[in-house]
């Protein structure tokens, strides 16, 4: 099943473009993808120094180091697979295809016991298939892993109801951990027990020694990086810093609609038909139960958690989604008595159906220009060692970032600015704008105080985007004498395409005998001691 799974998800990748495109799928996928090429360099490096210092020398060279807002669970898997197949494009692709892969291999192995090969392979191979599983598996994101780890949890945690055993116990802990320490978001696997234990009606595990073994372990291994960055994390959460009764108004009939787009309504149907067969009463058994409790962990805790109101959430519990699935086709099917001795293959047939109609679609990942542009400026000798800015929105500004990281033969090599820390200040969530060069003039004497000698400048944002940095920074192109714009990129953005919108200006003398030098104590709150050939102030 893990072969066939990984086949599947490649072959949906390559044939939606995301083996080519840009890391530009969400705000996050470049800051991902970056983190994980940081972490890649330091462990491939062998001095493993101090890695804060190491990772703020990284950031002055590509601005979209973000370990610490996350945790380092997902960089670290990134930087342990491309240790083995290389830091490109298609080596970090093709990881979301073998998570994805990892996962269906997860849901056939609880499945074929219980619902028999042909029912257990459907549903195993409908997850890679699920449109928003096909997005995020194709992106450097962290969701596909998180679900990996989420899933082993809570099959851990259905194994300890059905055995007790201690081993159970340790595996729930470790799994939990792996999902916390990759996002903050597997937290929600602390509900699974009580829920669980309520739904199953398993009131003797609440003497179980081995699931408070597995709760110490979570303590002490996730608790302090948890608490460490809690504040830093509830600094970006988008329905304000506690529970309210507004957030959940608002979250509650979301996540409810998106529930039932995930696959579409008849899966869903099946798989409430699944839960009501298999998890009713005591002797329903744990991996059933588990799940059940799972998905309603899942939307308790993303309904009162105000950290953000989005569909990539629902990837958690899309594999619980595609196991009970797979029960409520196989217990359907064996329901018409002219099927019950091929329940398992009906069942597979009727889950497909099921999904075919209303669940399936293709979504492409297309985001072209700044690799263009970058290649551009990596290969042209005029421009070894000149500083870069970078004029876009946050995707615009990550893009450029990421690919300057993967095409460097040195890492870290090339210094690049993002306009939207160098020209101007605001929060995680964009509050509290403010432009620190009003005027063309103030703007390019900043220009020439580090010096930046290349300027990309991107037309393709939203209107929205047009912060008033921007319009300086263009206003200051236009005029000076000393600056020329020496080519234009054409920009695809999804679905959209943006003829010549990336301008290429070009310092029309750069001084190549100056040092570079920034100033990072209005960017990061503090001055960093850099590297060689670049002055901090």
């Amino acid at each position: 099943m893990l072969v066939a799974a990984f086949a599947l998800a490649a072959l949906l990748h390559d044939r939606r473009g995301a083996l080519e495109s840009g890391f530009g799928f969400a705000d996050d996928e470049a800051a991902h993808l970056v983190s994980g090429v940081m972490v890649h360099d330091y462990l491939a490096a062998g001095e493993f120094g101090d890695p804060r210092t190491f990772a703020e020398q990284y950031y002055v060279h590509y601005p979209k180091v973000a370990i610490g807002q996350w945790p380092p669970g997902y960089h670290a898997v990134q930087a342990a697979w491309t240790l083995v197949f290389g830091v490109h494009r298609e080596s970090v692709v093709l990881l979301g295809a073998f998570l994805a892969a990892l996962v269906a291999a997860l849901c056939y192995a609880a499945l074929a016991p219980r619902v028999g090969p042909w029912c257990a392979a459907a549903g195993a191979l409908v997850f890679p298939l699920l449109p928003l599983v096909q997005s995020y598996s194709a992106a450097a994101m962290t969701e596909v892993a998180l679900a990996l780890w989420c899933l082993a949890a809570v099959l851990a945690f259905a194994r300890l109801m059905d055995r007790g055993r201690w081993r159970d116990g340790v595996a729930f802990g470790l799994f939990a951990v792996a999902a916390i320490l990759t996002k903050a978001n597997g937290l929600a696997l602390a509900l699974v027990p009580p829920l669980a234990i309520l739904i199953g009606r398993r009131w003797s595990l609440l003497r179980s020694r081995p699931l408070y073994l597995s709760a110490a372990i979570v303590a002490l291994l996730a608790g302090p990086w948890t608490v460490l960055f809690l504040d830093v994390n509830r600094s970006t959460w988008g329905g304000g810093h506690g529970a309210s009764l507004r957030f959940v108004l608002e979250s509650a009939p979301f996540y409810a609609r998106e529930l039932v787009a995930l696959g579409g309504a008849l899966v869903l149907a099946l798989a409430v038909f699944g839960a009501w067969s298999r998890a009713r009463g005591r002797d329903a058994e744990g991996p059933w139960v588990a799940c059940v409790a799972w998905c309603a962990a899942v939307a308790v805790f993303h309904v009162l958690v105000p950290s953000s109101i989005e569909t990539r959430h629902l990837v958690l519990l899309a594999p619980a989604l595609c196991i009970l699935a797979a029960a409520g086709a196989r217990d359907l099917a064996a329901r018409v008595p002219a099927l019950a001795s091929r329940a398992s293959l009906a069942g597979a047939l009727l889950l497909a159906v099921a999904f075919l109609a209303l669940g399936w679609s293709f979504p492409a990942k297309r985001y072209h220009g700044f690799d263009e542009a970058v290649a551009f400026v990596q290969g042209e000798p005029a421009y070894d060692g000149l500083a870069v800015l970078v004029d876009s929105g946050s995707i615009g500004e990550g893009l450029a970032v990421s690919e300057f990281a993967l095409t460097d033969e040195r890492r870290p090599d090339r210094y690049v600015l993002r306009a939207t820390k160098f020209l101007s200040h605001s929060s995680w969530t964009g509050e509290g704008y403010r432009a620190f060069y009003p005027t063309p003039r103030e703007l390019g004497a900043a220009l020439d105080e580090v010096p930046v000698s290349i300027v990309l400048y991107d037309h393709s944002i939203k209107p929205h985007q047009a912060m008033e940095h921007r319009r300086t920074l263009h206003a200051f192109l236009e005029s000076d004498e000393n600056w020329r714009l020496a080519r234009a990129f054409d920009v695809v953005r999804g679905d959209r395409a943006h003829p010549a919108a990336l301008e290429l200006w070009e310092r029309v003398a750069p001084d190549r005998a100056r040092t570079i030098s920034l100033d990072f104590t209005r960017i990061l709150g503090r001055d960093v001691p850099l590297g060689h050939g670049v002055d901090s102030k």
